[in-house]
């Protein structure tokens, strides 16, 4: 990571200062260099920030179709291991990922609790995954009929998720379908003005 952080930080600054000769920038390319470099340094945290919110956005969205499908095993009378199991030999999306790394690790180990730490390591400790986690293994060292309860309330709080999050997405893309018309009105009025600007300041000079 260090090594990344030096690699875009040297690259924005030789490219920058490149760039800065060309156009004859003078003392202000330093500025320039230093600027870009600053840049390219937090540039990987930035992309890595960038992954991890869309993989959370990712297990949002299945979290409620994947938590149903497998409280619908467990009513049926599976237990939670072997209700995990069946989801993950199935195809699915980022939660059925996470299921089948579940059922991997209790294939080997044969102690449930110990995948579902497993899960959690793995992930990267995603609060979303966490959460799930926790609430899965109180539910199962209970025993008894209140795993498929506890699933239903946990997709239905996956909903509420959703709808959370789409909601978001709808005033984030709003904002920015506007930023481009307000850039375009700002190119069309520079254009517009500049000319007349250009002459008045040639009048106000003199001759």
């Amino acid at each position: 990571m260090l090594a990344r952080r030096l690699f875009t930080a040297v690259l924005f600054a030789v490219f920058s200062g490149v760039f800065a000769l060309l156009v004859g920038m003078g003392a202000l390319s330093l500025v320039l260099m230093a600027g870009l470099a600053a840049l390219g340094w937090a540039l990987p945290d930035r992309i890595i920030a960038q992954a991890r919110q869309k993989r959370v956005e990712q297990l949002t969205l299945d979290a409620a179709s994947t938590l149903d499908r497998l409280a619908i095993y467990v009513a049926a009378g599976s237990a939670l291991p072997a209700a995990i199991r069946s989801l993950a030999e199935r195809p699915g999306g980022a939660w059925v990922g996470e299921f089948r790394k579940a059922a991997s690790e209790y294939a080997v180990t044969g102690n449930f609790q110990h995948s579902l730490e497993h899960v959690v390591e793995e992930s990267g400790r995603l609060p979303e995954i966490a959460r799930v986690c926790e609430r899965l293994r109180a539910a199962y060292s209970m025993g008894g009929g209140g795993i498929a309860d506890a699933l239903r309330r946990m997709a239905a709080d996956a909903r509420v998720s959703i709808r959370l999050l789409i909601t978001e997405r709808g005033y984030k893309n709003a904002v920015m379908m506007v930023i481009p018309a307000f850039l375009a009105i700002v190119a069309a009025t520079i254009i517009l003005i500049s000319p007349g600007a250009t002459r008045m300041v040639g009048v106000l000079q003199g001759p």
